[in-house]
């Protein structure tokens, strides 16, 4: 919350209900749905980075597929009590990449969407 209140000007006081409401909503959640919540909130940044990446061009590509149990013990990440989700490449494609300037192929979209 000392985040929210510096960046907002405010003092910590002035969020206690709000992240009263937080603890309350994530805190009820059992092990399994918190899972699903947290690892929601992870797509929700990866679409942050892929958009901020985008604006910036950055060439970006999220993955799955991925061992995640090898990533957590490569980063250390159950002794944070955290895991993977998901992965996201980002940087800058090799210029000898002989496919970044090929046309791109995408379906359309009235293939994939359905407007309602």
């Amino acid at each position: 919350m000392g985040h929210v209140a510096g960046a907002r000007n405010l003092q910590l006081d002035d969020l206690k209900g709000y992240e009263n409401i937080l603890k309350g909503t994530v805190n009820r959640l059992s092990e399994d749905a918190a899972a699903i919540w947290t690892s929601k909130q992870a797509y929700l940044a990866l679409g942050t980075l892929l958009t901020a990446s985008a604006v910036e061009g950055i060439d970006a590509c999220p993955m799955e597929g991925f061992d995640a149990a090898a990533y957590d013990e490569v980063l250390g990440l159950k002794e944070k009590n955290l895991r993977t989700v998901v992965v996201a490449a980002i940087g800058f494609r090799a210029e000898e990449d002989t496919m970044q300037h090929a046309k791109k192929v995408r379906k359309p979209l009235e293939d994939f969407v359905e407007l309602v």
